[in-house]
């Protein structure tokens, strides 16, 4: 699939998460084309407590919810 296609649905999946209480891991690429800033600004903002905080993957590797980045946008 696409980054393309991944990332509408990430949009478009906002609401249909809440409805079934699901919730993906989206790494830092798809979060930045949805939320377009920096990666350094979206580093910084998280450690001033603006951004969520990451979730980790495993012991190189973090992501984020799609709820929290839902809630985000909102």
């Amino acid at each position: 699939m696409s980054l393309a296609v991944r990332l509408g649905f990430v949009y478009d999946n906002c609401s249909i998460s809440r409805f079934f209480d699901m919730d993906r891991i989206l790494r830092l690429p798809e979060v930045l084309a949805v939320y377009p800033i920096g990666r350094s600004t979206w580093y910084r903002g998280i450690s001033e407590g603006r951004f969520p905080r990451p979730v980790k993957l495993g012991s190189r590797s973090v992501g984020w919810r799609e709820s929290d980045i839902c809630r985000l946008m909102e």
